[in-house]
């Protein structure tokens, strides 16, 4: 699992499975308490800032290694003993000295490892987080999280996604608590981290589930509009690439989000073979329905979402604007014409207030509309409170 904000460049070399025998070792000869092994820890980290690098910090490195995934249970002990014993240690963590050893942890996976190497690995983070230096590149360890590695199969870690993303949202709450600005740093991470639109189904899904998750919590007071907003923007990318002369007719009872995939393969040579025009024509109607299906997908997501949140208005909203980006130059400026009107000559106040609130929203976040239009509203507006200022 990369990280764009990777703060080290590569790890420090070390003995590999060899030197994690030996610290597996070495911790059943000794036995060291949790407190033994805080003191441990921040002594090898203390050496290694005055550029002593022993064999304690060797074996420190080689236990954070987030390419070795299928750890026996000595090994993720160990893993989870050092965990803790860095959570201790976090006052002598130096940025520059420590870079290559934090960025490996931060590369780990928290779908990789145990429910105990798990809960220490989401403990250690928080608390590095509570540090500025580090907080960006926690908060991005920890969407990246929202999707497992893609090397696992579904059939593995559909069991653990409960497990797993409830620690994620919770290191991401606590992180948010101690920080609330850490908001604004999330979103935009959110934002860049968002699958691209030929990235499997599945993945697709459980990362749009975090998401909407965050919008419904605490957290989306402050990034709840602009969450919705990246989906929408999303939506219509993949409605963009829908087109109507790509979808087959040749069986006219089937919609577009009917057709299924095994038809294209099984009757793939019937359209000439490989390599032929009527193969590639077949393939971008395979393409096509592969954005149909995710299209249709992450709708069902979004509005059994927006459902559960009826009571405050969001469906309402989200089905409006969606409409107007899809339809600008008439549901839009419709749209935008209706509320300004609603506000002008509406006597009732609630209703004047409601329609103001959804038009400043509507008009800061609706970049399809036109600027001439949005100058006319403002100037209305304008003109409609200058006697009140």
């Amino acid at each position: 699992m990369g990280s764009m904000y990777t703060m080290g460049t590569e790890l420090c070399p070390y003995n590999g499975d060899d030197g994690v025998a030996a610290a597996v070792d070495e911790m059943e000869d000794e036995c060291l308490s949790d407190s033994e092994m805080v003191a441990s820890v921040r002594e090898a980290l203390r050496a290694s800032t005055m550029g002593e690098l022993d064999d304690s910090y060797w074996q420190l490195s080689s236990v954070f290694d987030p390419t070795k995934t299928d750890l026996g249970p000595d090994e993720e002990a160990l893993l989870v003993a050092f965990l803790r014993g860095l959570a201790g240690s976090i006052s002598v963590i130096d940025v520059e000295h420590h870079k290559p050893l934090i960025n490996s942890v931060l590369q780990m996976s928290i779908w990789n490892y145990g429910c105990y190497a798990g809960d220490a690995l989401v403990d250690f983070v928080v608390l590095l987080a509570t540090d500025g230096k580090y907080r960006e590149a926690c908060l991005d360890m920890l969407v990246c999280n929202f999707m497992p590695p893609r090397k696992i199969h579904h059939s593995r870690w559909i069991f653990r996604k409960k497990e797993v993303l409830d620690r994620v949202h919770s290191a991401l709450h606590a992180i948010a608590d101690l920080a609330p600005l850490a908001c604004v740093q999330l979103l935009q991470i959110i934002l860049h981290r968002m699958p691209p639109m030929h990235f499997p189904k599945e993945m697709i899904a459980i990362y749009v589930e975090s998401m909407l998750k965050l919008e419904k919590s605490v957290i989306g007071e402050y990034v709840g509009t602009e969450i919705l907003m990246a989906l929408m923007d999303r939506l219509v990318d993949y409605d963009v690439e829908i087109k109507p002369e790509d979808i087959p007719h040749d069986d006219s009872s089937k919609g577009i989000f009917d057709m299924e995939l095994e038809d294209v393969e099984e009757n793939r040579d019937d359209f000439g073979g490989f390599g032929t025009q009527g193969t590639r024509q077949r393939e971008l109607v395979l393409k096509n329905s592969v954005y149909a299906q995710k299209l249709d997908m992450l709708m069902v997501i979004t509005f059994e979402h927006l459902k559960s949140c009826a009571d405050d208005g969001r469906l309402v909203k989200f089905v409006m604007f969606y409409a107007c980006s899809l339809d600008p130059e008439h549901c839009g400026i419709t749209f935008a014409d209706l509320l300004t009107d609603m506000f002008l000559y509406e006597r009732d106040p609630l209703s004047r207030i409601i329609s103001v609130a959804y038009l400043s929203s509507f008009l800061s976040r609706g970049k399809f509309l036109p600027t001439s239009l949005v100058v006319g509203i403002l100037q209305s507006l304008v003109l409609e409170l200058l006697p009140i200022i």
